[in-house]
């Protein structure tokens, strides 16, 4: 998914380039080591065959050859939120874990993202309601909507209804 980068924070490539200097260009999850920014491929082919045991490189090194994007490092937000940028909240994840994790998320994201962009959603009108107000500098968590009211039955439904319990 492309990051919308207006909805992070202003500094967060620096940031994040540093919290995966912190976890050594590795998955948190899976231990897959990820290509650098400035290395070429020879090179991270180089440093994955030097850095493991010659079977988990040689492994690894046919897998860089067939799926190169696999080995590339981003950032998780675990609460799908980008403007929470707490260590707690962040992991460092190859480009594999990341789309396993976020596939949970999926369809909420996409219709969250189509939302923002202006896509009607006629299933949450009040979401809406509280997004258009979000945009005045108001915050749509403590925004408090109308309560609907219940419908009254029409003066002929409760004939109806009257008649048909006299009849029983």
């Amino acid at each position: 998914m492309p990051l919308e980068l207006s909805r992070y924070p202003k500094d967060w490539k620096r940031f994040s380039h540093r919290l995966k200097q912190q976890a050594g260009w590795q998955c948190q999850w899976c231990d897959r080591p990820c290509r650098q920014p400035q290395e070429s491929w020879l090179q991270f082919k180089l440093r994955v065959w030097y850095a493991y045991p010659l079977y988990q490189a040689t492994k690894l090194y046919c897998e860089i050859d067939q799926n190169a994007y696999y080995f590339l490092l981003s950032l998780a937000h675990l609460d799908q939120d980008p403007g929470n940028s707490q260590p707690d909240n962040l992991r460092c994840l190859c480009l594999l874990c990341h789309l396993n994790y976020d596939r949970q998320f999926f369809h909420f994201n996409r219709q969250t993202k189509q939302e923002r962009r202006g896509q009607l959603n006629f299933f949450k009108p009040e979401l809406l309601f509280a997004q258009s107000l979000a945009g005045k500098g108001k915050d749509p968590s403590r925004i408090q909507l109308a309560i609907p009211k219940k419908e009254t039955p029409s003066r002929g439904a409760a004939v109806m209804r009257n008649c048909q319990s006299s009849r029983k």
